[in-house]
């Protein structure tokens, strides 16, 4: 799932402003740059023992390397130039690691979407501990996001922009898809193994299994460029070999 899918939810989201709506749209835009697990920024019953969620007090924000306090205006914060995640559990068992990344400056933004978040969060009175993926809501209460409210966003995104011409289906795409999407988006960006792996932070190369479906992105071309002639030798030893 790529980067147009990711634009036109947070659009979707500026034309019908609704507190949810607006806190859906944000969050798909930080799972997709940070490689998040949905059970990161999504309240769920059950909550797994190793996957955390995400708390206002994991977020930093840094301008010109200085860090930035959370009580300043969204459009301040919507300045800065990078904000990181620091992660106190998870699931491969890791602890105490740091993703994070810098602003774009584009309405695809991070920091902003982090930004939005954040001023909401504090705007209405939440403390260090209240996660990412809380919003103040209708009737004037805290609310939360749930995993289903990611996957039906997206699912419907898909089928608005008619992506089933291009083989994308609604069945085919669901909030992991964004922790696919953006390891695919940093693969073609000509981010490196490591990079991807630290940045969706997989001990081992299992993030590949995120990539390898998503072939039509790499075989364009191919049919071309096996057609060119290419001058070559044998390099083994001939039956019969001479000296010259």
């Amino acid at each position: 799932m790529g980067i147009e899918v990711i634009e036109h939810i947070l659009l979707c989201s500026y034309l019908s402003p609704t507190p949810k709506k607006r806190a859906i749209a944000d969050l798909i835009v930080i799972a997709f740059f940070f490689l998040l697990r949905v059970g990161e920024y999504t309240h769920t019953a059950a909550n797994n023992r190793r996957t955390q969620q995400f708390r206002l007090c994991d977020i930093v924000f840094r301008r010109a390397h200085v860090i930035m306090a959370h009580h300043h205006s969204e459009a301040t914060l919507s300045n800065a130039d990078s904000a990181s995640l620091h992660i106190s559990d998870q699931k491969n068992g890791a602890k105490g690691q740091i993703v994070g990344q810098d602003a774009t400056r584009q309405i695809v933004c991070p920091i902003k979407a982090l930004a939005r978040r954040v001023h909401n969060i504090v705007a209405h009175g939440g403390s260090p501990t209240t996660i990412l993926g809380t919003y103040w809501g209708r009737g004037n209460t805290w609310r939360t996001i749930r995993p289903p409210d990611i996957n039906a966003t997206i699912k419907q995104a898909v089928v608005t922009l008619k992506l089933e011409s291009r083989g994308i289906t609604p069945d085919l795409v669901s909030s992991h898809s964004l922790r696919a999407g953006g390891a695919m988006a940093l693969h073609l960006s000509g981010a490196s193994a490591d990079t991807i792996k630290k940045q969706g932070r997989w001990s081992g190369d299992t993030y590949q299994q995120y990539i390898h479906n998503q072939l039509s992105a790499f075989q364009t071309g191919l049919s071309s460029k096996m057609l060119k002639p290419h001058h070559s030798f044998h390099l083994g030893l001939p039956t019969t070999t001479r000296s010259i």
